[in-house]
């Protein structure tokens, strides 16, 4: 029944085994990337060695592709 919700859902609830600290993190961009499109702050253009702060749902993704690494 799991497996089924992950797939009509495209959302996957195992990922993260604890919740983020913080609603917002910063972040470095290792690499320019086109527009990312947020759903907090319509859309915005990334380049290399840039520190934004996103939310942690938008920051995850490009943190797992490594296209960004969290500041600590």
């Amino acid at each position: 029944m799991l497996s089924k919700y992950f797939r009509e859902t495209k959302l996957d609830l195992t990922t993260d085994i604890s919740p983020p600290a913080s609603l917002l993190v910063r972040v470095r961009c290792l690499q320019d990337h086109p527009p990312i499109f947020t759903e907090w702050c319509g859309s915005i253009t990334i380049s290399k060695d840039m520190l934004v702060t996103m939310r942690h749902s938008d920051a995850e993704p490009l943190i797992r592709t490594g296209v960004v690494e969290l500041m600590q």
